[in-house]
């Protein structure tokens, strides 16, 4: 059932608050579209990838992403799919520059876009400083022969 208030229209389904998008005031107003309820239908029919109005509305990077796609082998819908669902996994944002990192390389993939975005969010651990009284101790190397014996031993049982 549809809302519609000042500057917004709400869509809502059996209750909750499915969509909703600014109202566009005026005339002649392109179309507008948002990703996010685009990608319910996406993961059930991945060939309409191809041809999701959407696309035109964001970065120009996913019309080239699409168009290299779909040039290089004939499943390149489900390849391009495969990166919009990453919007459901990571920030619209996160998800844009690494394709365009990609993109700079050759033809990207789903995977290749999302290790990006894993990179970029990896920290490293801070050094923890170590006590004097360990930074003294003397520790002898382990003897791996220990090993080496135990697993004869072992064979001899047998």
């Amino acid at each position: 059932m549809p809302h519609a208030f000042t500057h917004e229209v709400q869509i809502a389904h059996q209750g909750p608050i499915v969509a909703s998008h600014c109202r566009l005031l005026g005339r002649n107003n392109p179309p507008s579209f948002k990703l996010e309820h685009y990608l319910p239908a996406l993961k059930r029919k991945p060939r309409a990838a191809a041809h999701l109005a959407v696309v035109a509305q964001m970065p120009q990077v996913y019309s080239q992403a699409r168009s290299m796609l779909l040039a290089a082998h004939r499943e390149g819908y489900r390849e391009f799919g495969a990166i919009l669902m990453l919007h459901a996994e990571f920030p619209g944002e996160d998800v844009t520059a690494a394709l365009e990192a990609i993109l700079e390389k050759g033809t990207p993939s789903a995977e290749a876009v999302r290790q990006v975005i894993l990179n970029s969010r990896h920290t490293t651990t801070p050094e923890v400083e170590v006590p004097d009284a360990l930074a003294q101790l003397n520790l002898e190397p382990a003897n791996l022969g220990r090993y080496d014996e135990l697993l004869r031993r072992r064979k001899g049982d047998a």
